[in-house]
């Protein structure tokens, strides 16, 4: 296998800190000898409202108030958004830094893919994501089935 043709896998997967990343020490001539061709990222939703609603039988068993969360149960919170929205801000900067995009790039057809499951705290992460990575590309975030979002 030639060095040029070598490809770079970057996998963010739940649990595992970025800074393990950063702390990667590489030879200078590194960058001579690899490429980066593609980035994956694999994440879960971002924070959520617990599954089950104010009148289930779980919220029910106290007399002490739960906390009112800013969505309906299972879906992504008004939190969650705004967390999701600054890790596409850190991916945006870091690509930006290694020079694989512009800061306000629109990404031409087919060289980027935003993909969840049909759930609402799915999609609704990718979107928020989405958002802070490329603010003004209005990116459409594939889901398997159109139109279920429950």
């Amino acid at each position: 296998m030639s060095k040029a043709s070598n490809t770079i896998l970057f996998f963010l997967l739940l649990g595992v800190s970025l800074s393990a990343f950063a702390q990667v020490i590489r030879p200078d001539d590194f960058r001579e000898h690899y490429t980066l061709k593609q980035v994956v990222v694999l994440s879960r939703h971002n924070i959520r409202s617990p599954l089950s609603g104010r009148r289930s039988t779980l919220q029910r068993i106290t007399p002490h108030e739960r906390y009112r969360w800013s969505s309906a149960p299972s879906e992504l919170s008004l939190r969650g958004g705004a967390l999701e929205t600054m890790m596409g801000q850190y991916f945006r900067k870091w690509l930006v830094s290694e020079g694989l995009m512009q800061e306000n790039e629109i990404p031409a057809e087919g060289t980027m893919r935003f993909y969840a499951n049909s759930l609402q705290r799915t999609i609704a992460t990718a979107q928020y994501f989405s958002s802070g990575m490329l603010p003004v590309a209005n990116v459409r975030i594939e889901h398997h089935c159109e139109g279920h979002h429950h």
